[in-house]
Order: structure tokens, then C-alpha cells, then sequence
């Protein structure tokens, strides 16, 4: 019985800390593609818009394809 609720207790810890490390991931992702959106803000034609329409319009471009390539949803 002991034995059975340490195995539980470390299946757990093994799924928070895997867990962690995909959202860690998933928020490093998600900077580097305001990044590269803001570098796209400066060669587009979206300079029209107001500065945060402009990142927002750019994230929702690039964060589907990100969900798709960590198997995660990109707005969950």
C-alpha cells in the first residue's frame, strides 16, 4: 500500500514538473514571437495601426502554428 501511494505520489511530481517545463516553453515561444512580430511591424504595412493591435494581430498569425508543433492549444 506504501509503496503504491509513493509510485502515485512520484507519477505526480513527475507530471507537475513536466507540466511546468511546457509552460515555460510554451511563455519563451510566445516572446520570441512578439519579437520577431514587432521586427514584422517594421517591414509591413501595419504601421497604421495602433502599436497594440499591431502585436496582437501578428501573435494571432504565429501562435496557432506554435500550438500545432508543441500538441497544445495555442490560447489555453
Amino acid at each position: 500500500m506504501t509503496e503504491r501511494l509513493q509510485r502515485e505520489e512520484l507519477e505526480r511530481v513527475v507530471d507537475e514538473k513536466e507540466r511546468i517545463e511546457r509552460d515555460r516553453t510554451y511563455e519563451l515561444e510566445k516572446l520570441r514571437l512578439q519579437v520577431e512580430s514587432q521586427k514584422l511591424e517594421q517591414t509591413s504595412g501595419l504601421e497604421l495601426l495602433p502599436a497594440d493591435q499591431q502585436a496582437t494581430f501578428n501573435l494571432k498569425k504565429l501562435l496557432p502554428d506554435f500550438g500545432r508543433r508543441m500538441g497544445t492549444r495555442p490560447y489555453s
